[in-house]
């Protein structure tokens, strides 16, 4: 029985044209397009500096020598936004492992759309930056290295909040 198992995972299954639906686990998976995605970035799991640090979701990272920090005032190692949005997530250990990779790194969120965490109005278009503590803040006129990304809707709340920015 074992070896018909075995034999299993070297074969392709063909769906052309048909539908897989549920979990799929597998060692190589190759598609043209992909319909009906519900999530919206695409993300890559990064060491944590420090294995204390706790992150949340919205906060804007930076990369320092030895892993991700939270992001300081006007960072230009900005890498991206922790996310929990994620289509597509690379790096980190094998799936078994999932609790090792939530203890020892951060879902980053590095293309398309997320969630993040700023302080102030903004308004849809604005361009974000780190106001430090891993918080954005709206700078229009900040270089390329500082910028975020590009607010896709707008608040008047001055507290701090969750929007959804393009990430650059």
């Amino acid at each position: 029985i074992q070896k018909s198992i075995d034999n299993l995972w070297d074969q392709k299954l063909d769906i052309t044209g048909g539908t897989l639906t549920g979990p799929l686990f597998g060692t190589e998976i190759t598609a043209d397009k992909i319909y009906g995605a519900v999530w919206n970035d695409y993300a890559e799991w990064f060491e944590k500096e420090n294995i204390e640090d706790e992150f949340e979701v919205g906060d804007i990272c930076s990369w320092k020598e030895n892993g991700v920090v939270l992001s300081e005032s006007s960072d230009i190692n900005v890498i991206g936004v922790v996310s929990n949005t994620y289509g597509h997530i690379l790096g980190g250990n094998p799936l078994e492992d999932m609790e090792e990779n939530n203890k020892n790194f951060v879902p980053i969120g590095l293309i398309g759309r997320v969630k993040v965490k700023v302080i102030g109005s903004v308004n849809k278009g604005d361009l974000i930056i780190s106001a430090g503590g891993g918080i954005g803040q709206v700078n229009n006129e900040a270089s390329n290295q500082q910028i975020v990304g590009k607010a896709l809707e707008s608040s008047d709340d001055k507290e701090i909040k969750l929007i959804t920015i393009l990430i650059k």
